[in-house]
């Protein structure tokens, strides 16, 4: 296994072609991505990290809505929106004509009608997505280049799924509106339950032969079980993401990690060209202590810890029944 230590710049790989920055600011028309994200609450420390992949994405225009304040030094590509959840659920209930009601969780549900509901902020673009804030970006113009955002209505970062943390809809009237498709979509819109409406519910609709062209890449992002089973090596360099043995890699999604993840050794302003995503943090020079880590096994060792216990919890639920299962998942819904 390669050392998290650093490594020299040579090792970045051949870098690709950087467009004149007039050409590769495509705010609007023909190929132009606006991508949505709402978070609420306070930022997550790994926010720079976040922010630094989001603006070596510079032909991407992201807009966070969000309470928790302004960030001193951010892209210029991206625009933070002063917006709470009660805001959210009183222009949703506007913009769909029904009551809207959702928590800090179950607001994903709002994902596929974001054209409908922030279509102030869209005029112009040809493409809005959804996304979440625990990822870091690789050069995501690689993966959806202008030829699959031609030929598709609906592109997805997941095969077989429209993926909540990345997914990109055409702003356009029968897209925007193909929610409504749906014939339960007012409940599971308005209701503060969360449906799983962006991903499992939308879904299975587009696959009924929705009219819309969808695009399904084969190609894997770094989703919550790469992380499990390779918890090292996994490096940013100059806006293109790789794993421990050099293959370039969309982007990495580490839902599973937000909760150990607590520290990071450089802000916004630092920029460093390269740096390196563990369990515990997120480091421009990697810590003694966590190749100490990798050479004894610890996350390997953890990561199977956490499998054993996911299975016995599934062994208790399938023994206490459904209805036990369903108040322990609103439970945990809500301390999200």
């Amino acid at each position: 296994m390669r050392s998290i230590v650093p490594v020299s710049p040579t090792e970045c790989g051949p870098q690709p072609d950087v467009p004149a920055q007039t050409e590769s600011l495509q705010w609007l028309g023909r190929g132009s991505v606006s991508v949505i994200a709402t978070y609420f609450g306070r930022w997550p420390v790994w926010l720079p990290a976040f922010l630094l992949s989001c603006a070596r994405n510079s032909t991407i225009r992201w807009l966070i809505l969000t309470d928790c304040g302004d960030v001193p030094d951010k892209p210029s590509n991206v625009t933070l929106v002063p917006f709470s959840l009660d805001a959210l659920n009183r222009l949703a209930s506007q913009k769909l004509g029904i009551r809207v009601h959702k928590s800090l969780y179950s607001q994903c549900d709002l994902r596929p009608a974001y054209g409908l509901i922030f279509e102030d902020h869209l005029h112009g673009v040809e493409f809005w997505g959804h996304c979440d804030l625990d990822v870091v970006w690789g050069d995501i113009r690689t993966f959806f280049n202008a030829e699959v955002l031609a030929a598709n209505d609906v592109v997805s970062s997941r095969h077989g799924n429209t993926a909540g943390h990345l997914s990109l809809w055409r702003n356009s009237r029968d897209v925007n509106q193909f929610f409504r498709s749906v014939p339960s979509w007012k409940e599971q819109l308005g209701e503060a339950e969360h449906f799983r409406f962006d991903e499992d519910v939308i879904t299975r609709y587009l696959a009924r032969q929705s009219g819309l062209r969808v695009h399904w890449p084969r190609t894997k992002l770094v989703d919550y079980l790469d992380l499990e089973a390779q918890p090292y090596g996994w490096r940013w360099c100059e806006g293109r993401l790789f794993d421990k043995d050099g293959a370039e890699v969309f982007y990495m999604h580490f839902m599973t990690w937000k909760r150990y993840l607590k520290r990071i050794d450089f802000g916004l302003r630092d920029a460093p060209r390269e740096f390196w995503v563990t369990r515990r943090g997120i480091w421009s020079r990697p810590p003694a202590f966590e190749r100490i880590l990798e050479l004894v096994g610890y996350d390997w060792l953890f990561s199977n810890a956490i499998r054993l216990k996911r299975l016995l919890e599934r062994g208790v639920w399938a023994v206490l029944g459904p209805d036990a299962t369903r108040f322990w998942e609103r439970r945990k819904r809500r301390q999200w």
